[in-house]
């Protein structure tokens, strides 16, 4: 029983997080932002090619995942949303 309430516990709170994270985006920018899903995938790839396929230790690869790759690719996305905000609602969900 534990362990379905530690994996509910964990699952809610990513739920929670990603809507937090919806919600405070398009209030403070005005555009809906759903690249957080595309940002975790982005890292996660990047965590599975450097430590599965080239053998890095999975607290190295966790490290340049988080303080390297996923803070370049969110700044990307901070420019395209960036550049979006004049668009067409259609557009900026699409995007």
């Amino acid at each position: 029983m534990l362990p379905f309430i530690i994996a509910g516990l964990v699952s809610g709170a990513v739920y929670g997080l990603a809507g937090v994270g919806l919600v405070l985006t398009y209030k403070t920018s005005g555009v809906f932002n759903f690249a957080y899903g595309a940002l975790a995938t982005i890292a996660a790839y990047a965590f599975y090619f450097m430590h599965v396929q080239h053998g890095l230790p999975w607290a190295l690869a966790a490290v340049v995942c988080l303080l390297v790759i996923a803070p370049v690719v969110g700044l990307l996305f901070a420019g395209l949303a960036r550049a979006l905000t004049d668009a067409t609602l259609a557009v900026q969900v699409a995007s």
